[in-house]
């Protein structure tokens, strides 16, 4: 095409490159409308609307059971991959397309599968009571008529029961004790170990992590989120003694911490967590996402058209 144009190769991709600039700018979530109304793919039953009116900040998960698996082509969970992300729902199931290596390990801790498939994280036919409650887990939908012996019954519409977790955790809260290891395998062995209590215990990682023996957690001390978003979460505690503050969402590096304005190291927490020491008193913690730099995304196009020209110029010369 380029010699029947008569266009010389560093035009040709200068050219090229301006049309991948401009689509990206084209598809920018702000800009971004379909031609249906959503609800179209994706309709709104009555065991959506009673997770969504809950104010709480929560996780459910979607559990098939043994009986569901006497259907000759099995039967579908409730919201199947990425489907909750609609609703602005939060589940164990997570994002399939980017899940995070360490959280699919605790997701087949907590599902108790033989292998682990990271893709197909929506699948769940039983479950750990205690990784559930360490992630969240307010409440669980199964598939009429299957039945959960620990929780209790609280909503049924069409053919789902939701169930509720009396005993989830909060998203984030406080640990007087820390264990600390110095690799990751050790910290997913030790996550399903029966020994372990995760509302006084934490597993930190690395030879820096805080080892940590403080008294029991009082009743003073108190955990609120005040801001919670995809880039930025705001904590008010206070604490009778110092603790581990444990975030209960994936740990990753491009997250940085600020206790009452001053950087703090965040540290693997539970194999895929995150968690901070906390000294004695009222703080305000904050959680904050480096976003991708602008700065670097100009300096990797002009090292691309810098590569261009290079090439051309040695094309030509051959």
């Amino acid at each position: 095409l380029w010699k029947k144009m008569k266009i010389s190769t560093s035009v040709g991709g200068f050219a090229f490159m301006g049309m991948i600039l401009w689509d990206s700018f084209l598809i920018h979530p702000l800009s971004f409308n379909t031609l249906v109304d959503r609800h179209q793919p994706y309709p709104v039953n009555e065991t959506i609307n009673f997770l969504r009116k809950d104010p709480d900040l929560f996780r459910f998960m979607s559990l098939k059971t043994e009986e569901d698996k006497k259907f000759p082509l099995g039967r579908a969970q409730f919201l199947p991959a990425d489907q909750q992300l609609v609703y602005g729902l939060s589940s164990v199931h997570g994002y399939q397309a980017i899940t995070p290596r360490r959280y699919a390990e605790v997701f087949k801790k907590l599902t108790r599968a033989e292998t682990l498939d990271p893709i197909r994280l929506h699948d769940a036919y039983q479950y750990d009571p205690a990784i559930a409650d360490l992630l969240n887990v307010k409440y669980i939908v199964v598939n009429k008529p299957s039945t959960l012996p620990k929780e209790y019954p609280i909503f049924e519409e069409g053919a789902y029961r939701v169930y509720q977790n009396l005993d989830a955790f909060p998203r984030a809260f406080f640990v007087p004790k820390s264990i600390v290891v110095s690799k990751e395998q050790e910290s997913l062995n030790l996550i399903s170990h029966d020994e372990i209590d995760f509302r006084h215990e934490v597993i930190l990682e690395g030879t820096h992590a805080p080892l940590l023996q403080a008294n029991r957690l009082e009743s003073r001390e108190t955990v609120n989120i005040k801001t919670y978003s995809p880039h930025e979460i705001i904590i008010d505690v206070h604490a009778a003694d110092e603790r581990i503050l444990v975030l209960t969402d994936s740990y990753h590096p491009n997250w940085e911490c600020f206790l009452d304005g001053v950087p703090v190291p965040i540290y693997i927490a539970d194999h895929a967590f995150r968690g901070i020491y906390v000294p004695a008193g009222k703080h305000q913690v904050k959680f904050s996402l480096k976003l991708f730099s602008y700065a670097n995304y100009l300096l990797w196009v002009v090292l691309t058209l810098a590569l261009c020209l290079v090439a051309d110029y040695f094309l030509n010369r051959s």
